[in-house]
């Protein structure tokens, strides 16, 4: 492999027009720079008042981008932004109805997205999902909180969203995370599942495309990360795990930068997301040398993601976490 050579503005730009439309004419598969990070305690209120600041904080950024939303873990029904007579948040968010015991076997959850249809996948998102009091207090049960916006522009682009992610770490103090370009299929579990093979072959050949189902990796990750990806955010216990901030920094190129904030760090590894693309001999260098030195606290093992294609397999999509240690 020609370790010269590696994804750049142009390579970026092309990804943001990317798309699989299905034969109605929904958008099954998208590119964009997105974010995911993980929490504990998403049912305390402390958490859902900092879900609902990070809300405001990316409504800020993509206004009128959104065009649906949908609101509750068990709804699928998905309703037009200019519909709302308000887009805050806080009523859901912060209802009491979550303080009462009732409550404790119900998770919360909502999806707000800039598709031209409802379910269609977009690279304006933000998707988030409160676990459970019971299982969050039985197992430690995961919340996550997902989002991304358009790839390609430039280099500043990328910086405001890093600070845009190290904001919503300040704010949720999250165990740990990561973004970079990222595949984005559908919400709706049926278009999903038709085009999962595609976005297997998508993962095949583009080794720093990140492939996230927040659902399944929240299961997968209670006590390692899912790995390195441009953005990686890791909580103390992680850093400690690595040796402490000075022994992570002695593992770490000096292309990645790490921001500390109150309780982790936040790495960024190069200017911009690398793809790369296997056919064309073009490499990933800052994602291969950061996931190698992460390795350690890194998954080893991932449930199936879908019930058909390459990844219906988990043998296949944990070796693809693990596709750069070969390198």
């Amino acid at each position: 492999m020609n370790h010269d050579l590696h994804s750049g503005d142009d390579e970026l730009r092309a990804w943001s027009n990317r798309t699989v439309v299905d034969t109605d004419g929904r958008v099954a598969i998208c590119f964009g720079l997105a974010a995911t990070l993980y929490f504990r305690d998403g049912h305390v209120e402390k958490q859902r008042r900092a879900v609902l600041d990070c809300f405001n904080d990316y409504e800020s950024v993509a206004g009128n981008h959104l065009t649906w939303h949908g609101v509750g873990a068990r709804s699928g029904r998905m309703s037009r932004v200019d519909a709302l007579r308000s887009r805050d948040m806080s009523p859901y968010l912060l209802s009491e109805k979550w303080t009462e015991p009732a409550a404790h076997e119900h998770a919360w959850a909502f999806n707000w997205h800039g598709g031209v249809n409802r379910d269609d996948a977009s690279p304006w998102r933000i998707y988030a999902y409160g676990s459970p009091r019971r299982y969050a207090e039985l197992d430690g049960s995961l919340s996550f909180l997902q989002v991304s916006v358009p790839l390609g522009g430039p280099t500043d682009a990328y910086r405001r969203f890093a600070q845009l992610v190290f904001r919503f770490c300040e704010r949720l103090s999250p165990l740990h995370g990561y973004g970079g370009a990222t595949l984005l299929i559908s919400h709706d579990r049926g278009l999903a599942q038709v085009h999962a093979s595609e976005a297997a072959g998508f993962a095949a050949r583009y080794p720093g495309l990140e492939i996230d189902r927040p659902m399944s990796h929240k299961l997968a990750t209670l006590n390692a990360i899912k790995g390195a990806g441009w953005i990686t955010v890791l909580s103390q216990a992680f850093v400690e795990r690595m040796g402490g901030l000075q022994g992570l920094r002695d593992r770490l190129a000096e292309t990645v930068s790490v921001t500390p904030f109150a309780t982790g760090v936040l790495l960024v590894a190069g200017n911009a997301p690398e793809v790369g693309d296997l056919n064309r001999r073009l490499d990933t260098p800052h994602l291969r040398d950061l996931s190698r030195a992460l390795k350690p606290i890194r998954i080893t093992e991932h449930p199936a993601l879908y019930t058909e294609g390459r990844f219906a397999e988990a043998s296949e999509y944990s070796a693809w976490l693990a596709r750069f240690d070969g390198q």
